[in-house]
Order: C-alpha cells, then sequence, then structure tokens
C-alpha cells in the first residue's frame, strides 16, 4: 500500500493542515487529552437509550437486525457506552467510494478507542435523508470501460425542495437504475446488478434503498444507524430548534468569533449561518427562514416572528436543521465521543465550538476518515503498459495527456526555445551595424512562431500515431481520477463492487482502516488480494 501527502492528491489546504494537526487549528477543537474524562461526561449526555434502542432498529427498515446489531444495541443500553458516529447524506447506488471508508473508519475508531478506555464504543451510521439536494443524492457518476465519466440521474428536476426521504423509486427510475448497472463491469458485475435492483424498486424510498446498499458492510460490522428524518418525526430535536428560533441571529453570532480565527489564519470558513439556522417545510418543501423589516420570510409566505416559534414548538417535524447545527444536535442526542469525518465536514466543526457550549455540549473529538485510491487488476496492467506511475495518474487529464504527447516527442520534435536560432546573424549584425539587431530579433521571432506551429502539427500527428496509447492513458486516467477529482469522491461502491466483488471489497476497507488517518493510500491490485486474504 502506498500511501501519499494530502498536499499531493488535490486536498484543500484546510483538510491538509488538519491532518498534519496543526497547532494553531487546536482553538478550534476539543483535544481533551484525558479521554478518561470525556468519555464519562458524554457516557451521560443524549437522549435516553431506550429511545435510541427505538430510533436505531426503525432505521433499518424491513432489512433483519444482525447478530452484531444486537449485541451493539446491548451495548447501546449500557449507561457507560458511548458511540463514535459517521454520517452522509444519500446517495444513488449507495453513494461515493469514501461512504464505506468512512464506515470502516469509524469502526475502527471505535475499536481503537474501546481498548483505550476499557469501555463499550459503538459504531453508528448517521443518515442524513432530511436535505433536499435530490440533483446530489440521485446523480451516480462512474468511469465505462473507456474510463469516459458516464453520469446517471434519478431525479428529474422537480420539486426542488423536497426532503430526500419523501421521494421514491418510479417506474422510470427502476429503468435508470437498470441503465446504471449496464455500465457495472467485471468479474462480479451480476452481483452487484442483482443488488442494484433489489434496492431500486418501483415504491422504495430513496433513503431505504439507500440503506440497501449499505446494509451488508453495516450488518458485518455491527454499525447501528439512525435516519435523520427519525429524529426529526420523533420531535427529539425539538428543544434545540425552539432555541435557535427565540434567539435568532444568535447562533450566527456564535460561529462568527471562530469564522474570524479560521480567516486570521489563511482559511476561508466553511458555511455560513444566517439569522436561522434551520429549515421549515412548507407545502412539503423546506426553506431557510429569513429575517426581513416584515418579520420573518419563510419561502412565500411572511410570517411574524411569533408564528414561526409557535410553528417550530408546536409542529417540531416541520423543521430540520442546517448544515452547521446538524451535527450540534447529533451529539446532543448520542452519547458519541468521537465524529468521523471528512475534510470539509472537519472545516464545518473548526465553526462551532461556541455553539456546543451555548447548548451544554461537551464536544466529542474530530478525527478524519480514511482516505483512499483503489486500483483494479485491469487499471494496474493498463498502467504497466503506458509506463504510468501513481503521480502520473492523480492529475487533471489534460495535464497527463500533455505529459505523455510530450514524452513521446522528447526524442522526435526539437525543443525551439532551446536553440539560438540566429546567432551568427546577430553577431554579423552587431559588427555591421547595431541598429540592425532589431530587424534580427523580429526576424527570430517570426521562425519561432513558424517552428512552434510546425511543432504544434507534429504534437498533433503524434497523438494520431500513439491514438492507441493515449486511449490506454484516458482509460487509466478516467478510472483512477475520473471528472478529475479523487477516485473515492465520485466513483460508487457498486462499480467496486462490480470490479472486486463485495468480499474484496470490504476486506480492502477493512485493510486501509489500519493504516494512519494522515495520509491518501492507494491500494494496487497485488496489494488487494493479499488484504483481502489477511496478509499484512
Amino acid at each position: 500500500m502506498t500511501s501519499l501527502s494530502y498536499s499531493t492528491v488535490g486536498a484543500s489546504q484546510f483538510t491538509i493542515d488538519f491532518a498534519a494537526q496543526r497547532q494553531s487549528l487546536a482553538p478550534l477543537f476539543n483535544n481533551n487529552a484525558d479521554l478518561q474524562s470525556l468519555a464519562q461526561v458524554r457516557a451521560g449526555q443524549g437522549a435516553s437509550r431506550r429511545r435510541l434502542d427505538d430510533l436505531c432498529r426503525q432505521a433499518f427498515g424491513t432489512l433483519p437486525i444482525s447478530p452484531a446489531h444486537e449485541q451493539q444495541l446491548a451495548a447501546l443500553a449500557s449507561t457507560s457506552s458511548v458511540v463514535a458516529i459517521t454520517g452522509q447524506q444519500v446517495g444513488f447506488l449507495g453513494g461515493p467510494l469514501y461512504t464505506v471508508l468512512k464506515i470502516a473508519s469509524t469502526v475502527a475508531a471505535a475499536r481503537q478507542l474501546s481498548e483505550q478506555l476499557g469501555r463499550q464504543v459503538i459504531p453508528m451510521f448517521w443518515l442524513e435523508d432530511n436535505d433536499h439536494d435530490a440533483a446530489e443524492a440521485g446523480t451516480a457518476t462512474m468511469p465505462d470501460v473507456a474510463g469516459n465519466a458516464v453520469t446517471v440521474r434519478l431525479w428529474d428536476g422537480d420539486p426542488e425542495r423536497k426532503a430526500v426521504y419523501r421521494r421514491t423509486v418510479s417506474a422510470h427510475d427502476v429503468q435508470r437504475a437498470q441503465q446504471a448497472a449496464e455500465l457495472l463491469h467485471g468479474q462480479c458485475a451480476n452481483a452487484a446488478t442483482e443488488r442494484i435492483r433489489a434496492a431500486y424498486y418501483e415504491g422504495a424510498s430513496w433513503s431505504d434503498a439507500m440503506m440497501s446498499m449499505l446494509y451488508p458492510y453495516l450488518a458485518h460490522w455491527g454499525v447501528l444507524a439512525l435516519r435523520g428524518s427519525h429524529v426529526i418525526a420523533s420531535g427529539m430535536h425539538g428543544p434545540i430548534i425552539r432555541a435557535q428560533a427565540e434567539r435568532p441571529g444568535g447562533m450566527a453570532a456564535q460561529v462568527a468569533q471562530h469564522d474570524a480565527m479560521l480567516e486570521s489564519l489563511g482559511y476561508k470558513p466553511q458555511a455560513s449561518v444566517g439569522d436561522y439556522p434551520f429549515f421549515v417545510e412548507v407545502d412539503g418543501m423546506r426553506h431557510r427562514p429569513i429575517a426581513d423589516a416584515a418579520g420573518v420570510r419563510v419561502g412565500g409566505e411572511q410570517w411574524t416572528h411569533e408564528r414561526l416559534v409557535d410553528v417550530v414548538t408546536s409542529q417540531p417535524s416541520r423543521c430540520s436543521p442546517g448544515v452547521l447545527l446538524r451535527p450540534v444536535l447529533q451529539d446532543a442526542l448520542l452519547p458519541s465521543i468521537v465524529n468521523v469525518v471528512g475534510g470539509a465536514e472537519a472545516a464545518y466543526h473548526a465553526q462551532l465550538d461556541n455553539t456546543y457550549r451555548a447548548q451544554g455540549v461537551e464536544r466529542p473529538l474530530v478525527w478524519l476518515r480514511h482516505s483512499a485510491t483503489i486500483i483494479d487488476q485491469r487499471t494496474q496492467r493498463l498502467m504497466a503498459k503506458s509506463g504510468l506511475t501513481l503521480q502520473d495518474v492523480l492529475r487533471p487529464l489534460a495535464d497527463v495527456e500533455r505529459d505523455a504527447v510530450a514524452a513521446a516527442a522528447s526524442n522526435v520534435i526539437p525543443d525551439v526555445e532551446q536553440r539560438p536560432l540566429l546567432e551568427e546573424w546577430r553577431v554579423a549584425a552587431a559588427t555591421i551595424d547595431p541598429t540592425l539587431q532589431g530587424a534580427v530579433a523580429a526576424a527570430e521571432a517570426a521562425i519561432g512562431k513558424a517552428l512552434e506551429q510546425l511543432a504544434g502539427k507534429m504534437r498533433s500527428a503524434l497523438k494520431r500515431k500513439h491514438a492507441e496509447q493515449l486511449d490506454r492513458v484516458r482509460t487509466v486516467a478516467g478510472t483512477v481520477y475520473p471528472t478529475e477529482t479523487l477516485q473515492e469522491r465520485v466513483t460508487p461502491m457498486s462499480w467496486f463492487e462490480a470490479r472486486l466483488g463485495y468480499d474484496t471489497f470490504r476486506k480492502i476497507a477493512e485493510a486501509i482502516t489500519a493504516h494512519d488517518r494522515d495520509s491518501h493510500h492507494v491500494v494496487v491490485d497485488e496489494q488487494a488480494t493479499l488484504l483481502a486474504e489477511g496478509t499484512p
């Protein structure tokens, strides 16, 4: 397994510095060195264990509670246990690779902390299905056999602001899911296709489909789950939303201090809050309340502040947290000791210390999830045939193509820049009449331009001559760095199941989490096979 610095794979500066544990970021997080004290406090916070048990069982819907889940539910009943939590929005075909990496990272974090603390630490996954970003939740992009990015969408564009959990799979969506399944290729494509068909049937909610796709991993690893929509339906979030409604601008003021600290350190705050850090449903559509001179605007309606507080109080199921309030709500309801997050989520958490304090919630730790690129056997073979290294392909395609052509041209096309084209003429002009040097320079520039145009034509000809090699380069780049970003952020887990098989893919995810969280890890096929077989 090869480990690469985040600075070499296009990560944000905040992620690079957070992974490196930059000391100046420490005041923005809870770096409580006394884990035992933190665990003691967090075990005593959160909703009743019985209510959490009900929510966890409800999250799996008609899916069975596995023996590993029953063990974790028994552990959750103990008031000394704490939770390692991660979460993700609904994603088509189970979401991108990092969704599984997040879950596997949380399992590893729970195991590590359990050993350190001598108490049970339960891995848990929060499915955030209150969000209304259907464009993201209903889209999957994956490379076809030639490495070309192909996108399949469930969402047809209307209505835009409906919460994802309210969306169901239509007959047309079943066809779209089948279209996505047909893009899968590999020795286990049939099994991956069957999983998609079982999840995306007519009438299934998008949330149910997501849970169905994740279930084998959650069941095997004993990861409990919660759905954000179930929490909202329960009304358990009501007091926190009401507190925000009663004090418009309160959270914005709390966040502002840490935003200023982030800006002083050279970072841009990840998100803004506004007057009200939550959404209210009006006619089934989510809208963020906006204070104005007349009161509060909610969607197309004008309310008084008193009406907003009354709706939040009497109908909390119509209200759901925004992106910055959601982690605070999560940790107020769960006895969580660590949040396992991606780089962007860590940046959200950097804004929240004052809000946690205001809610009386002791902040859990914040750990980065593991990050990885998985290179299957076919892609590895194409890389070797094209002479490509990891550093070659973890870049935008245009750069990879340009360098591939430059390498082919290096011993064929002369380098115009390295040749003094008219040196003898320049010397002669200086001897005869120095005023002629301008004319020599102009002639040299014209010749250089003509030669560069000729070199461009030659490079184009080389592209045609080496078309097969460039096709291999594009296939590799489109698989390893699709849509010019890390594979883990785009390629859905179904694609990996088709290429590697569920068991091997799961074991690879497990093996990745045995390594540090401060680097991006690359697993190639031989290593994948050894890891899947349990070889260190």
